[in-house]
């Protein structure tokens, strides 16, 4: 992490550093190209990638003139270039011929400029047109195609893969690479993010042929200290059983729930509201066990500790469906058993239409079944 940024300065740029042990398998993962391979890390920072790859025919470079300096002191100045990643997009200006077979590492900055401060200090970034993108990491990856990079090995979210929206968002980039391998790790090893999501070194190999969302249910994530391997087909989450985004009308039993995106966001949630607001969904007695489920789920984790679920942090809600069908009266009453914003009047008749005389282990039962990826013990 580049020391001489603030800590505005830092979520603005998405500037973090990056430990050695995630390098060294970048390293690992394209060390089959070194003798035919310009290597570029476009992003460079304070150099933690070139470290390890100054045996390679390398480039670097940045937008950030302190680290230009920085790496001018660590590295050979005329492989350090001055250069904005997502401009001018073109190999000439980091010294790389149209003929290189070109390899591009890194850990370029990940975040939404539309989320980075708040309202009236929203920032903004001038790019490419054909590379925009209001998510930075998204953009590089844009970037990274124009370039004609053959092989690609970089840190992102994992939340490009697994989100249909964002998949789509790449659909370009997917045209011309596919998706060899993926090494997933929790984003709390850089010390500076808020919340808790999997991260992935991700390998991409230009390609003719097209990778496909089919592609991706069937491809194989594999965890970077775990010897298992995750797909996502067969995956299921509450997506299209209910409302995630605004939506207007009054509840007539009075009753709302915040919007969310994925688990994160519902951990920040509060469980239910009692006015309509512009983001907020109207919750009626026909759809209430689902939203209970929600809140089942929410303090389940919460209870634990959202670190060890870092790698579901955003994934959409989980359910297996087949089990909430038998369980759903025990969610209800463990959601008003957790949750203590509900009127006793609105409590007492949810306790009368949802009976359940069973034990609520089930239900702390059906969420370990739920989450096999959530670590266990201390952390």
């Amino acid at each position: 992490m580049p020391l001489w940024l603030k800590k505005s300065e830092r979520i603005k740029l998405g500037a973090f550093y990056t430990p050695p042990f995630l390098v060294s398998k970048v390293r690992e993962l394209v060390s089959a190209y070194k003798d035919k391979a310009v290597l570029l890390d476009p992003a460079g920072g304070c150099g933690s990638f070139i470290e390890q790859f100054q045996d390679w025919d390398y480039r670097v470079a940045d937008i950030d003139k302190r680290a230009l300096e920085y790496l001018r002191s660590r590295f050979d100045p005329e492989r350090v270039f001055y250069a904005d990643a997502l401009r001018d997009i073109k190999r000439s200006k980091y010294g790389i011929s149209e003929d290189d077979f070109l390899v591009i590492v890194g850990n370029p900055p990940y975040n939404d400029w539309t989320s980075l401060y708040k309202k009236g200090q929203k920032g903004s970034f001038v790019m490419d047109r054909d590379v925009f993108d209001r998510d930075l990491g998204i953009a590089f990856l844009k970037a990274m195609s124009k370039l004609r990079a053959d092989v690609v090995c970089v840190i992102h979210p994992m939340s490009y893969l697994i989100k249909p929206a964002n998949f789509r968002r790449l659909r370009d980039f997917f045209k011309s690479y596919s998706l060899k391998r993926a090494f997933v790790f929790p984003s709390y090893v850089f010390s500076w993010t808020s919340g808790y999501f999997p991260l992935v070194i991700a390998l991409y190999e230009r390609d003719l042929i097209r990778f496909s969302w089919d592609d991706l249910m069937e491809f194989g994530f594999e965890f970077l200290d775990r010897s298992c391997v995750f797909r996502l087909r067969g995956l299921q989450t509450t997506d299209g059983l209910v409302q995630k985004y605004p939506r207007k009308g009054q509840s007539s039993i009075g009753l709302y729930f915040l919007t969310f995106r994925d688990i994160n966001s519902l951990l920040r949630n509060r469980d239910f509201l009692f006015k309509e607001g512009h983001n907020t969904i109207p919750v009626e007695w026909e759809n209430f066990s689902l939203y209970a489920y929600l809140v089942a789920l929410k303090h389940y984790i919460l209870e634990r500790g959202s670190k060890r679920f870092w790698f579901y942090g955003n994934f959409s809600p989980l359910i297996d469906k087949a089990g909430f069908s038998g369980l759903e009266n025990a969610f209800v009453h463990y959601a008003l058993r957790k949750s203590k914003v509900l009127p006793e009047d609105l409590k007492r008749e949810a306790f009368e239409r949802f009976p359940w005389q069973g034990g609520l282990e089930v239900v702390e039962e059906y969420f370990g079944r739920l989450f096999p990826y959530a670590e266990r013990g201390e952390i």
